[in-house]
């Protein structure tokens, strides 16, 4: 019983341990229209060159862990301009990070579409294409 005691708390104080050298990363990512700042929902947000990171909600907000570390963070919605810049995490703490995404506004050309309709005629033959 014991060894079992022991061992037990050797895991707990080791989970302890490494769950304390992560930060986290936290914020809100925004848009400006009309004067106002509105939020961009769904935004994505990661930090490059890493498999870490979150989508922005509703209003927004976003958080996410991440380890003791200088990255890039990214931040990313279709029809926005990305925006990249440099994250310092310290473990057990939140670094704060609110961005100001523009709008990446593309304009297209004209498309016209023409349909031809192929019926055959009395005898059954088709026009040629």
């Amino acid at each position: 019983m014991k060894r079992y005691l022991f061992t037990t708390s050797l895991f707990l104080l080791i989970s302890l341990m490494v769950s304390a050298q992560t930060g986290t990363i936290q914020g809100v990512v925004v848009e400006t229209m009309g004067g106002e700042e509105v939020p961009v929902p769904f935004a994505n947000v990661f930090l490059l060159g890493t498999t870490t990171g979150t989508s922005s909600d509703f209003d927004g907000n976003f958080s996410f862990s991440a380890p003791e570390g200088t990255y890039k963070l990214v931040i990313s919605s279709v029809g926005m301009s990305s925006d990249t810049s440099e994250v310092l995490v310290t473990a057990g703490q939140a670094t704060q990070v609110n961005r100001v995404l523009g709008q990446n506004a593309m304009v297209l050309k004209a498309v016209q579409i023409e349909a031809k309709m192929d019926r055959p005629d009395a005898f059954g033959r088709h026009d040629p294409p």
